[in-house]
């Protein structure tokens, strides 16, 4: 049975009475009070009346009179003077000062003779319950709550002792005490507060071996195991009987063991009042979880030693997704290594088709233009056409050539946007396309352009293709116009508003069935034969890649004999 003079912090460990006073070994609970009174002081309030309600707590009965804001406004004052004492470096001393201050003053609506002692054991039940359900507001972390309702259980008991003794003590107060010094109602109240004790102990314990998420162990000090919950079966797979009075060291891998991992462990605990690591351990069928525990040195009234508690959780499915992501991490680092080796690739091809492969089809058509000269006397028409189409073939060859090197510079070419002003470009590509422009008689109209960050070349590049798409895909009826704008908008999405660039290149030429809108930005892909219409099919994908290269989009609408216009969209940039 517990001595008179004790109480329980912990199951296996008390200290004296006189030094409850003063102890203030709370790690959370102090910084829970706070956070209670900064955020949560009416809604603690609210559930201790509620809870008081029903269970139909005496003391109510007494303050029937009273209205609703006015109990409201006891329970506010109870819970804040609570709540001081918990935040005070006396906590304990801070309560039985309340309670002296209190017996004193012994206000008419709630005095000492009005409260009996079963209202003292439930009231300290409700606001143990109350300070208990709000503590996952405060943290979601299992082992943070654990400790603080651990701490809430203690602080509240030992609370609720001193208010029975000094309630107890003021109102057994006589001329003469008998020879023991108490009263023998005193002595009754004692020996009901050491059975709650043992309740108390026994709730605790009940609360730790009904966790099913956690493995949650009690080992003395030699790393012996000596209790088993409902988590520690559920991960390791070892039932009570099969497990306790054995050493952790079983958990642990061979490889660990001989490393003496656990023994590392304890003595980090021991040293450092907790130790904690992640990795594989085994379970009683061989197989492997990866568990993170936590070992925690217990000590007694003394500060000697007694034991440690070890929370393991089973991380399993966390670690198998965290070295997923790894592996996709290491595949994407090597994909992006062989881009850069394909780039590096590209790049030589580019110089390669620059040069190497230019060089024989300029000689091709030097050539066949030198025999027709030299020779068109002695060739037959035949001959003649067939040299011809020879140089038209070369020179159809060095334009795909071209088209195909500006695209992959448009592909690979690191992009320095510069702030750039797009009339100036339209103008450039306006001189560019002179001759076809007079030829035709062109007329090119265009809006006050804004100045863009972007890059130069690679939208001249772009509008160059598109006016000459316009040129060449123009009708013989009409006299051919172009008509270029730029416009800003609003595009509002759930994650955000942004603002963007709107500009539109529309012409009044041939133009198409819309539903081949989606196949003439790609490679190769042409609406019209070679003989109608030259080009390479390059073009616009051109145009497509640039758009990408500074974020934005490329489309077009069109419909036949009535024209096309493209529309390129681009974020602001500051």
């Amino acid at each position: 049975m517990i001595s008179e003079n004790k109480t329980l912090i912990y199951p296996g460990s008390y200290v004296n009475d006189s030094a409850m006073a003063g102890n203030n070994n709370f790690a959370y609970l102090k910084a829970y009070a706070t956070y209670l009174l900064e955020n949560k002081l009416n809604e603690l309030a609210d559930t201790q009346l509620t809870l008081s309600r029903e269970i139909n707590l005496p003391v109510l009965k007494h303050l029937e009179q009273i209205s609703n804001d006015q109990l409201i406004s006891i329970h506010l004052t109870v819970a804040k003077e609570l709540l001081n004492c918990c935040t005070s470096n006396e906590p304990f001393a801070s309560i039985r000062e309340s309670v002296k201050k209190w017996l004193d003053s012994e206000p008419s609506s709630m005095d000492s003779q009005t409260i009996i002692v079963e209202d003292i054991t439930l009231i300290a039940f409700t606001m143990r319950q109350a300070l208990q359900q709000l503590s996952p507001a405060y943290s979601n972390e299992f082992p943070v709550l654990l400790k603080l309702i651990t701490e809430i259980d203690l602080f509240i008991t030992q609370g609720e002792t001193i208010f029975l003794k000094t309630y107890l003590h003021s109102k057994n107060k006589k001329p003469k005490d008998n020879e023991a010094g108490k009263s023998p109602e005193l002595t009754l109240e004692l020996a009901t507060l050491t059975e709650k004790f043992r309740a108390q102990e026994l709730r605790y314990q009940r609360m730790i071996s009904e966790v099913e998420d956690y493995a949650i162990l009690l080992m003395n000090e030699d790393g012996i195991i000596q209790n088993w919950n409902k988590g520690a079966e559920k991960i390791k797979g070892y039932k009570a009987s099969e497990i306790v009075g054995k050493n952790f060291r079983l958990f642990y891998r061979k490889e660990d063991q001989d490393k003496k991992l656990p023994e590392t462990l304890i003595q980090r605990a021991t040293e450092k009042g907790k130790a904690s690591h992640e990795g594989w351990r085994l379970r009683q069928d061989g197989t492997m979880f990866w568990g993170s525990i936590v070992i925690t040195a217990l000590h007694d009234e003394n500060n000697k030693l007694i034991g440690f508690t070890k929370v393991t959780r089973d991380l399993t499915e966390k670690k198998i997704a965290d070295d997923t992501l790894k592996e996709y991490a290491s595949r994407i680092e090597k994909h992006n290594e062989e881009l850069i080796r394909i780039n590096k690739d590209l790049d030589a091809f580019t110089y390669m088709a620059s040069h190497d492969l230019q060089e024989p089809l300029r000689k091709i058509k030097t050539f066949c233009n030198f025999i027709i000269d030299k020779s068109k006397d002695d060739l037959s028409p035949e001959a003649i056409g067939y040299f011809n189409r020879i140089v038209a073939s070369a020179s159809r060859m060095q334009t795909l050539i071209d088209s195909l090197l500006n695209y992959s510079r448009a592909a690979t070419n690191e992009i320095v946007l510069t702030a750039t002003d797009l009339n100036v470009i339209i103008e450039d590509v306006k001189k560019e396309l002179a001759d076809a422009i007079n030829d035709k008689n062109v007329i090119i109209t265009s809006d006050e352009l804004p100045k863009l960050k972007i890059q130069p070349l690679q939208f001249y590049q772009l509008f160059l293709n598109l006016i000459e798409n316009a040129i060449k895909y123009s009708r013989a009826d009409v006299v051919t116009q172009i008509n270029i704008t730029a416009s800003k908008f609003l595009d509002n999405t759930e994650e955000s508003i942004r603002e963007f660039y709107r500009i539109e290149v529309a012409d009044n030429g041939i133009g198409f069935e819309q539903k081949y809108e989606g196949n003439i930005f790609k490679l190769f892909q042409r609406l019209h034969g070679r003989n109608e219409y030259s080009g390479t099919g390059i073009g616009l994908a051109i145009c497509k890649k640039i758009a990408e290269n500074h974020n934005g989009t490329i489309s077009a609408t069109a419909e036949p004999g009535k024209g096309a216009t493209f529309t390129i969209t681009l974020p602001v940039t500051d």
